[in-house]
């Protein structure tokens, strides 16, 4: 029993150490991320009638409080897309140790077919990890102004913070 409490603080305090290495892992391939402001060019050419709105302009984080307060079911589709963002981003971290076990053994190990393979598949593995994590956190942010795009009188919200 005091074993599995000892793994699962263990476990508990590992998280808390890999969180900001994989927020650095994130910031690695910069050519790959997507910022907000992406985001709004995106949605604005997909809607040119969102142009002027003033809900455009506004934090998105801001946007998701405003459409969990309008309907909290829509917002849980924008909250699932920010954790498998989340959920890849760390994953990518894990991937990332593996890849450096994978090439010490291709240098140290005398199999080197099988941990050059590993290392080839977790490299692949990791670039889609972080790739994709990044465009499900754009869509997340899509989603957003998508949904606030349709909340009634939300300009009337934000319209006197951008004047």
């Amino acid at each position: 029993m005091l074993q599995v409490v000892g793994a699962a603080v263990a476990s508990y305090l590992l998280g808390h150490l890999a969180y900001p290495l994989g927020a650095l892992l994130d910031k690695v391939a910069p050519r790959w991320n997507w910022s907000d402001e992406n985001a709004r060019l995106d949605f604005v050419a997909r809607v040119p009638e969102a142009r002027d709105r003033a809900f455009v302009r506004t934090d998105v984080s801001l946007l998701l409080a405003a459409v969990e307060l309008h309907d909290k079911e829509a917002a849980g589709e924008i909250t699932r897309l920010q954790g498998v963002a989340l959920m890849l981003r760390n994953s990518a971290l894990a991937l990332m140790f593996a890849l450096v076990v994978a090439v010490i053994e291709l240098v140290a190990e005398p199999d080197r077919v099988l941990a050059g393979g590993c290392a080839a598949l977790l490299l692949v593995s990791l670039t889609a990890a972080i790739r994709h994590g990044r465009r499900v956190r754009h869509w997340d942010r899509l989603k957003t102004l998508e949904m606030c795009f349709w909340i009634p009188d939300i300009d009337d919200r934000f319209v006197s913070s951008h004047r």
